[in-house]
């Protein structure tokens, strides 16, 4: 391993840069500020704690994917690795596949793993993750189906899926 990250410096860096994205695209951080401060705070730490706590599931998911081609691999640093891709996502709109080169770039930065091997753990977790996506959605389904609820919502909701 050559080095590990320093998570004060890479999510400092982070806020540096997305207070940069907000002012390049226009937004007035003054009315931000307000709108924050008139906000319900429960809400949004709840969508904060959800929001972190997926991203942490699904670092975790990769990580023992990732055990299977490179042992050497850290927890913590598949976790960093996790969420600078999920950064990335966010920064550059290209149907979320930004994430995974950044992902497969800093393995190779941090560990020289071959591509291959992990861009192979990459496909693997997208295609658990698709299946995972489709059971729930499924099962949400049949709940609404079940209880009767949110009626209109089934039949729209089947016609968006195929």
């Amino acid at each position: 391993m050559k080095r590990s990250f320093n998570p004060l410096v890479m999510l400092l860096f982070g806020l540096f840069l997305f207070l940069i994205f907000l002012i390049a695209i226009g937004v007035d951080l003054n009315k931000l500020w307000s709108l924050l401060l008139q906000s319900r705070k429960s809400y949004i730490m709840a969508a904060i704690t959800v929001d972190v706590l997926y991203i942490v599931t699904y670092g975790f998911a990769w990580y023992f994917i990732l055990r299977t081609v490179a042992p050497e691999v850290r927890v913590l640093d598949a976790l960093l690795i996790v969420f600078a891709g999920w950064f990335s996502d966010m920064l550059v709109p290209a149907a979320f596949f930004t994430g995974e080169v950044v992902r497969l770039y800093l393995l190779k930065k941090l560990y020289d793993i071959v591509y291959s091997r992990s861009a192979a753990t990459n496909v693997i977790h997208r295609l658990l993750s698709a299946i995972a996506f489709a059971i729930f959605v499924g099962f949400g389904a049949a709940a609404l189906a079940e209880t009767g609820g949110a009626t209109g919502v089934l039949p729209q909701a089947s016609i968006a899926l195929g």
